[in-house]
Protein backbone atom coordinates (compact mmCIF):
# COMPACT_ATOMS: atom_id res chain seq x y z
CA UNK A 1 0.00 0.00 0.00
CA UNK A 2 1.06 3.64 -0.60
CA UNK A 3 0.28 6.91 0.48
CA UNK A 4 0.76 10.44 -1.11
CA UNK A 5 0.20 13.51 0.56
CA UNK A 6 0.16 16.70 -0.83
CA UNK A 7 0.84 19.53 0.91
CA UNK A 8 2.14 17.73 4.01
CA UNK A 9 2.64 20.75 6.49
CA UNK A 10 3.46 19.67 9.89
CA UNK A 11 2.56 16.48 9.23
CA UNK A 12 -0.68 15.02 10.29
CA UNK A 13 -2.22 13.00 7.68
CA UNK A 14 0.79 11.32 7.20
CA UNK A 15 0.97 10.54 11.16
CA UNK A 16 -2.59 9.44 10.77
CA UNK A 17 -1.88 7.55 7.68
CA UNK A 18 1.08 5.53 9.50
CA UNK A 19 -1.07 5.17 12.37
CA UNK A 20 -3.42 3.42 10.68
CA UNK A 21 -1.68 1.17 8.26
CA UNK A 22 1.18 0.02 10.10
CA UNK A 23 1.12 1.18 13.60
CA UNK A 24 -2.67 -0.54 14.48
CA UNK A 25 -1.57 -3.29 12.60
CA UNK A 26 1.44 -3.88 15.43
CA UNK A 27 3.87 -2.82 12.61
CA UNK A 28 6.27 -0.69 15.05
CA UNK A 29 9.23 -0.54 12.96
CA UNK A 30 9.14 -2.74 10.18
CA UNK A 31 6.36 -0.49 8.17
CA UNK A 32 4.98 -2.12 5.15
CA UNK A 33 2.99 1.09 3.75
CA UNK A 34 4.75 3.27 1.43
CA UNK A 35 4.47 7.26 2.53
CA UNK A 36 5.62 9.97 0.42
CA UNK A 37 4.32 13.68 1.16
CA UNK A 38 5.00 17.02 -1.03
CA UNK A 39 5.67 20.06 0.88
CA UNK A 40 6.87 23.03 -1.21
CA UNK A 41 7.48 25.27 2.10
CA UNK A 42 10.59 23.23 3.33
CA UNK A 43 10.88 24.99 6.87
CA UNK A 44 7.76 22.87 7.78
CA UNK A 45 9.69 19.72 7.73
CA UNK A 46 11.13 18.41 10.87
CA UNK A 47 12.89 15.52 12.02
CA UNK A 48 9.76 14.03 13.22
CA UNK A 49 8.15 13.58 9.80
CA UNK A 50 11.53 12.31 7.97
CA UNK A 51 10.97 9.66 10.26
CA UNK A 52 7.35 9.12 9.06
CA UNK A 53 7.44 9.46 5.47
CA UNK A 54 9.50 7.44 3.37
CA UNK A 55 10.34 10.34 1.01
CA UNK A 56 9.43 13.95 1.31
CA UNK A 57 9.45 15.70 -1.97
CA UNK A 58 9.86 19.68 -2.09
CA UNK A 59 8.45 21.32 -5.05
CA UNK A 60 9.95 24.67 -6.02
CA UNK A 61 8.47 27.02 -9.60
CA UNK A 62 9.60 29.41 -11.47
CA UNK A 63 6.73 31.74 -13.18
CA UNK A 64 6.37 35.14 -15.38
CA UNK A 65 2.59 36.30 -14.94
CA UNK A 66 1.68 38.37 -17.64
CA UNK A 67 -1.71 40.27 -18.52
CA UNK A 68 -3.48 39.85 -21.89
CA UNK A 69 -1.54 42.63 -23.54
CA UNK A 70 1.85 40.93 -22.57
CA UNK A 71 2.24 43.75 -19.57
CA UNK A 72 4.44 41.40 -17.27
CA UNK A 73 3.02 41.68 -13.66
CA UNK A 74 5.42 39.60 -11.68
CA UNK A 75 8.20 37.30 -12.27
CA UNK A 76 10.60 34.91 -9.84
CA UNK A 77 13.04 34.62 -13.24
CA UNK A 78 16.79 36.04 -11.57
CA UNK A 79 15.16 35.36 -8.10
CA UNK A 80 14.02 32.81 -5.92
CA UNK A 81 11.84 30.42 -7.18
CA UNK A 82 8.37 30.47 -5.28
CA UNK A 83 7.50 28.04 -2.62
CA UNK A 84 3.83 27.86 -1.28
CA UNK A 85 2.40 25.06 1.00
CA UNK A 86 -0.38 23.84 -1.29
CA UNK A 87 -3.82 23.61 -0.03
CA UNK A 88 -3.82 26.92 2.22
CA UNK A 89 -5.27 29.47 -0.28
CA UNK A 90 -1.82 31.01 -0.26
CA UNK A 91 -1.64 31.58 -4.41
CA UNK A 92 -4.49 32.15 -6.22
CA UNK A 93 -6.44 28.63 -7.46
CA UNK A 94 -5.56 28.51 -11.21
CA UNK A 95 -2.20 28.58 -10.73
CA UNK A 96 -1.89 26.06 -7.75
CA UNK A 97 -4.09 23.53 -9.52
CA UNK A 98 -1.88 24.03 -12.68
CA UNK A 99 1.63 23.48 -10.29
CA UNK A 100 0.13 20.03 -8.61
CA UNK A 101 -0.45 18.61 -11.86
CA UNK A 102 3.04 19.52 -13.87
CA UNK A 103 5.74 17.08 -14.07
CA UNK A 104 9.53 17.99 -12.88
CA UNK A 105 11.10 20.08 -15.72
CA UNK A 106 8.26 20.73 -17.39
CA UNK A 107 6.81 23.93 -18.38
CA UNK A 108 3.28 24.75 -19.14
CA UNK A 109 1.72 28.27 -20.21
CA UNK A 110 -1.59 28.40 -18.58
CA UNK A 111 -4.52 31.29 -18.98
CA UNK A 112 -6.32 31.68 -15.66
CA UNK A 113 -9.64 33.55 -15.68
CA UNK A 114 -10.85 36.09 -13.75
CA UNK A 115 -12.83 34.02 -11.22
CA UNK A 116 -9.80 31.45 -10.85
CA UNK A 117 -8.02 34.42 -9.90
CA UNK A 118 -8.86 37.45 -8.03
CA UNK A 119 -12.19 37.47 -8.58
CA UNK A 120 -13.96 40.06 -10.40
CA UNK A 121 -14.07 44.23 -9.52
CA UNK A 122 -16.95 44.59 -6.90
CA UNK A 123 -18.22 48.29 -6.69
CA UNK A 124 -19.17 47.70 -2.84
CA UNK A 125 -15.09 47.85 -2.50
CA UNK A 126 -14.55 51.39 -3.79
CA UNK A 127 -15.51 53.86 -1.38
CA UNK A 128 -15.29 57.74 -1.78
CA UNK A 129 -14.98 59.79 1.36
CA UNK A 130 -15.14 63.93 2.13
CA UNK A 131 -11.46 65.22 1.74
CA UNK A 132 -12.12 65.80 5.58
CA UNK A 133 -12.01 62.18 6.33
CA UNK A 134 -9.01 61.83 5.20
CA UNK A 135 -5.85 62.30 7.40
CA UNK A 136 -4.38 65.65 7.22
CA UNK A 137 -0.95 64.46 7.26
CA UNK A 138 -1.24 62.51 4.05
CA UNK A 139 -1.35 64.39 0.92
CA UNK A 140 -3.78 61.98 -1.36
CA UNK A 141 -2.06 60.91 -4.96
CA UNK A 142 -3.74 59.05 -7.66
CA UNK A 143 -1.91 55.39 -7.83
CA UNK A 144 -1.00 55.59 -3.76
CA UNK A 145 -1.43 52.69 -1.63
CA UNK A 146 -2.84 53.02 1.42
CA UNK A 147 -4.04 50.92 4.24
CA UNK A 148 -7.59 51.23 6.59
CA UNK A 149 -8.84 49.57 9.09
CA UNK A 150 -12.43 48.10 9.33
CA UNK A 151 -15.06 48.16 11.95
CA UNK A 152 -13.74 44.78 13.11
CA UNK A 153 -10.13 45.93 13.40
CA UNK A 154 -9.32 44.43 10.41
CA UNK A 155 -6.60 46.18 8.09
CA UNK A 156 -6.88 46.46 4.25
CA UNK A 157 -5.16 47.58 1.84
CA UNK A 158 -6.43 50.51 -0.64
CA UNK A 159 -5.29 52.66 -3.78
CA UNK A 160 -6.85 55.88 -4.57
CA UNK A 161 -8.27 55.82 -7.67
CA UNK A 162 -10.01 59.47 -7.62
CA UNK A 163 -9.01 62.72 -6.08
CA UNK A 164 -11.42 66.02 -6.14
CA UNK A 165 -11.25 69.03 -4.23
CA UNK A 166 -13.81 67.63 -1.56
CA UNK A 167 -13.68 63.92 -2.17
CA UNK A 168 -11.24 60.85 -2.37
CA UNK A 169 -11.88 57.75 -3.65
CA UNK A 170 -10.63 54.56 -2.71
CA UNK A 171 -10.81 51.02 -4.16
CA UNK A 172 -9.95 47.89 -2.06
CA UNK A 173 -10.13 45.31 -4.93
CA UNK A 174 -6.69 43.74 -5.49
CA UNK A 175 -4.81 45.62 -8.32
CA UNK A 176 -5.67 42.40 -10.60
CA UNK A 177 -9.47 41.63 -10.11
CA UNK A 178 -11.65 41.56 -13.01
CA UNK A 179 -8.51 40.63 -15.17
CA UNK A 180 -7.39 36.69 -17.20
CA UNK A 181 -4.33 35.72 -16.52
CA UNK A 182 -1.23 34.41 -17.89
CA UNK A 183 1.24 32.77 -16.58
CA UNK A 184 4.50 31.03 -17.98
CA UNK A 185 5.54 28.20 -14.95
CA UNK A 186 8.39 25.94 -15.00
CA UNK A 187 8.40 22.91 -12.47
CA UNK A 188 12.36 22.84 -11.68
CA UNK A 189 13.13 21.36 -8.92
CA UNK A 190 11.48 18.24 -6.42
CA UNK A 191 13.77 17.24 -3.40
Amino acid sequence: MSVLDIGIGFGIFGFLAREYTDVRLGRYFNWKTRIDGIEIFEKYITHLQREIYNNIYIVKVHYTGRLQDGTVFTTTINSAALQFKIGQNQIIPGLENTIVSMALVESKTVKIPTARAFGPQRKEMIQTIDRNQFPKHLKPVVGQKLQDYQMDGQIINVTVTDISESTVTLDANHPLAGKDLIFDIQLVEIL
